[in-house]
């Protein structure tokens, strides 16, 4: 709410007014979309995969970093090492071209919501 701009501001959101700077866009990504989330080379060994294949959930509050869903383990956590790809979205039904129907999905949508 602080980011709208408000007609009593002269159309300045509250943030800019506060802040005395415009809010930075860059940083709002899209939920659901494919990450990738650095792995902590303290937990890796030579072979361990650099990073995990994650979906984006949001944001936590007072915290620089993204709540992400591993892909494989679901597990939720929180990084700052994100690398985004925003227009992949792993839990979209895949819709076929020729019969413009859709099949189902291959991931269940009521488990992924059961965590919130």
């Amino acid at each position: 709410m602080n980011r709208l701009l408000s007609s009593i501001l002269d159309f300045k959101s509250p943030f800019e007014v506060l802040m005395h700077k415009q809010f930075d866009l860059q940083q709002l990504k899209v939920f659901g979309c494919l990450c990738y989330a650095s792995t902590l080379t303290r937990n890796r060994q030579k072979l361990d995969a650099r990073a995990r294949k994650c979906i984006f959930i949001g944001y936590k509050f007072g915290t620089k970093g993204f709540l992400l869903q591993d892909i494989k383990t679901r597990e939720i956590f929180l990084s700052r090492n994100v690398v985004f790809h925003e227009h992949t979205f792993p839990y979209q039904p895949s819709q076929s071209l020729e019969s413009h129907e859709t099949t189902t999905p291959t991931h269940d949508y009521h488990s992924f919501f059961s965590y919130f």
